[in-house]
Order: C-alpha cells, then sequence, then structure tokens
C-alpha cells in the first residue's frame, strides 16, 4: 500500500478517534477555565475600576464647584452689603448741608460696630482753589490743629501742590495722625488731598460722572487693601458741577473674604484675588487638619465686579477638601474584582473536574454496558443455531 494512503488512514483513524476527540475538548477546556476566564474577569474588572473611578471624580468636581461658587457668592453678597451700607451713609450726608466731627463720628458709628473688611471711613470735601486758604483755616478753628491740605512725594508730607480742586481727609473715623497712617498701609491722615494720588483721583472722577461708588485697585503700598469713593451732590443732578465730595472707604480684601466665610464650616479651600491681573490677597481656609496643602489640577474661576472693579476669584481644593469629600470606595473595585475573578476560576476549573470525572465513568459505563451487550448477543446467537440444529 502506497506510504501517502498509509498517512492519509492514520490521520483520519486519529481524527475520528474519540480517545483523541475527547483529548483535545479537554485540553481546550483546561486552557479556558485557567487562561481565558481570568482574562475575562481582569478585563471587566479594570473597565468596572475605570467607570466607577471617573463617576467619582465627576461627582467630586461637581461638588467642588458647587461649593466653590456658593463661598464666591457669599464674598460677593457681602462686599455688595458693605458697599451699600457705606452708600446709605453718603445719602445720609446728602441730606446734611453742614456737618461737624461730633456729626461725622455719630454717622458712622454703627458702621464700624461690625466693620468686617472696613478699615475706616473719611469725608473728602471738595474744595475749590480758591476756597483753599478758608478750608485750613475752619479746619483748625474746629480742632484739626496744624491742618494743611497736603500730600505725599519720596521725601514724605509736602503742601499739596496747585490744582483746580481739592479732596482733602476732613473727617475721618477711626481718627488717625500722619505717624498712625503707617497702620494702614498707605497714606489716610488729616489734610490728605485724595485726588493727588492718580489710581484714586480716576476712581474719584468714574464716581462723579456715573453717580455711583467705584474702587481703586490695590494700593501699591499693601495689595490687600482698596478704597471704594462715593460721591455726594448738593442736590440729586445728573452733573457734576453739584459734587460736594465723596465718602470714602478703605477695605482690607483678606477681612472680606474672612467676614464672608466666618459663619460656614470649613471647607479646605485656598481662595486667590485678582484685580487686573494683579494679585490682591491669598486666603485659606481654617481647619483642623495640617493638610492644608492645594491638590494641583482641579480649581474654579469666576469673576465678580466689586464697585467698578473685575475680581477674578480662583477657588482651589487643599488636601483636607479632597480626603474629606472624595469618595474612594472606587479604589476597592481592583482588589474585589481580582478576588471574584480567583473564586470565579476556581469554581471553573473544579465544575471542569467534576464534569471530566463524570464522563470518564460515563464512558467507563458505556464500555461495559457494550461489553454486556456483546456478550448476550454472543449467547442468544449461540442458542439460536441450538435450537436449529
Amino acid at each position: 500500500m502506497p506510504r501517502s494512503i498509509v498517512d492519509r488512514l492514520v490521520t483520519e483513524a486519529v481524527r475520528h478517534s474519540p480517545v483523541i476527540r475527547g483529548l483535545k475538548s479537554l485540553l481546550f477546556r483546561r486552557i479556558a477555565a485557567a487562561v481565558l476566564a481570568p482574562l475575562l474577569g481582569l478585563l471587566l474588572t479594570c473597565l468596572s475600576f475605570s467607570l466607577v473611578r471617573r463617576i467619582s471624580l465627576e461627582n467630586y468636581s461637581y461638588r467642588f464647584e458647587r461649593d466653590a461658587e456658593t463661598r464666591i457668592s457669599l464674598i460677593r453678597k457681602t462686599a455688595e452689603d458693605q458697599l451699600s451700607t457705606l452708600e446709605s451713609l453718603s445719602r445720609n450726608i446728602q441730606k446734611r448741608p453742614e456737618m461737624g466731627r461730633i456729626d461725622f463720628r455719630r454717622l458712622v458709628a454703627p458702621f464700624l460696630e461690625h466693620p468686617g473688611a472696613l478699615q475706616s471711613v473719611a469725608w473728602l470735601p471738595r474744595v475749590p482753589a480758591q476756597a483753599r486758604i478758608w478750608q485750613e483755616a475752619w479746619a483748625r478753628v474746629i480742632g484739626l490743629a496744624d491742618f494743611e491740605i497736603s500730600e505725599l512725594d519720596t521725601g514724605g508730607r509736602i503742601s499739596a501742590k496747585p490744582r483746580p480742586v481739592y479732596f482733602p481727609v476732613f473727617f475721618m473715623e477711626p481718627e488717625r495722625t500722619l505717624g498712625q497712617a503707617a497702620e494702614l498701609q498707605g497714606p489716610l491722615f488729616f489734610g490728605f488731598d485724595a485726588s493727588s494720588e492718580p489710581m484714586n483721583s480716576k476712581a474719584m472722577e468714574r464716581a462723579a460722572s456715573n453717580q455711583r461708588p467705584e474702587a481703586t485697585g490695590p494700593l501699591s503700598s499693601d495689595a490687600d487693601v482698596f478704597q471704594v469713593f462715593f460721591p455726594v451732590f448738593e442736590t440729586v443732578q445728573t452733573n457734576a458741577p453739584g459734587l460736594r465730595g465723596f465718602v470714602m472707604g478703605r477695605f482690607r480684601t483678606r477681612r472680606l473674604i474672612e467676614s464672608a466665610l466666618s459663619n460656614t464650616p470649613p471647607m479646605g479651600f485656598n481662595i486667590e484675588v485678582r484685580d487686573a491681573d494683579m494679585l490682591t490677597a491669598r486666603w485659606t481656609s481654617r481647619t483642623r487638619s495640617a493638610s492644608a496643602a492645594k491638590t494641583g489640577g482641579l480649581s474654579f474661576e469666576k469673576n465678580i465686579s466689586i464697585a467698578g472693579r473685575n475680581w477674578r476669584m480662583r477657588v482651589e481644593p487643599t488636601l483636607f477638601y479632597r480626603q474629606r469629600h472624595l469618595d474612594r470606595a472606587y479604589l476597592l473595585t481592583l482588589p474585589v474584582g481580582a478576588a471574584m475573578t480567583l473564586l470565579l476560576t476556581l469554581w471553573l476549573l473544579a465544575a471542569l473536574r467534576r464534569q471530566e470525572t463524570a464522563e470518564r465513568l460515563a464512558r467507563k459505563m458505556t464500555r461495559a454496558l457494550r461489553l454486556s451487550e456483546e456478550r448476550w448477543r454472543f449467547a442468544v446467537e449461540g442458542a439460536n443455531d441450538g435450537i436449529w440444529d
């Protein structure tokens, strides 16, 4: 018989052999149980981990943005409330044609009982150049000794240079002398012409023109401090010629944030305030935890308008906030998924062994049954032959 025919017969015999087929089926099932099942389980575990982690981070980000926006809204509302109180003071002054130091002190006292961010309040009357000498003499008569309309240069206090109109500090609460003005990190003393500072002058021009409060940017001497000018008119007019002067309020940005958030639970935020890209204040909420370091990546920014100035508020979560509000249950997905994969694999292997045992028993019983059938067939055929003989 040719060699090729023998090989073909052997191949066909192996292919159709139930033993060989059983071995192939057994090998495939063992590979599937020992390799494919763990791979599939680990793949599902990784997908579940990624999905649960993304949901957890999205919930954390949403909560952070909601909390940050709430805090910024509180800061804006607190600033607006404090500005509205000083605006009411300017309206009261507008109703008084004449006002002395005692009158001013009585008007201002309620606003300084709980000052918050407000540091001081001053009255700046409009003094034309021709009335300068009279105004200085009147100030000395009412008790402001050595009163002189002045300004500051690099050498210190000097007499104010000639200009058409002056706006000197005439009344101030709390009262401070030139020597005490350093406590406020900027010039503010009796007789100081606020309009001598270019930043003040621009804010005052806008306030008089728009007939509404206007704020300065942060002071060069202390970026945490800004000033707001409230115009006061002789009568309610639409033009600046009836201008009597300004009520000037001086505020601290950090104290504004602290007073706005004083009644809120500590969240663990870093808050930055910028005015025209200049950092005016940086504030971190006080927490009992030492983990006040900020976590990179996540932040919330929003612009708010304060008396004509555009503030950019930036809020970042600290490690304290992240530890309190980030749900880390997703970290359990990996060990739980790995454990479930291992248990499933072991169960499949055990089930496979039980199936193999059952199949071997079935094959053994089948062979025994066939042998029994053969014996009975031979016996019956022999009996038939004996009968016919």
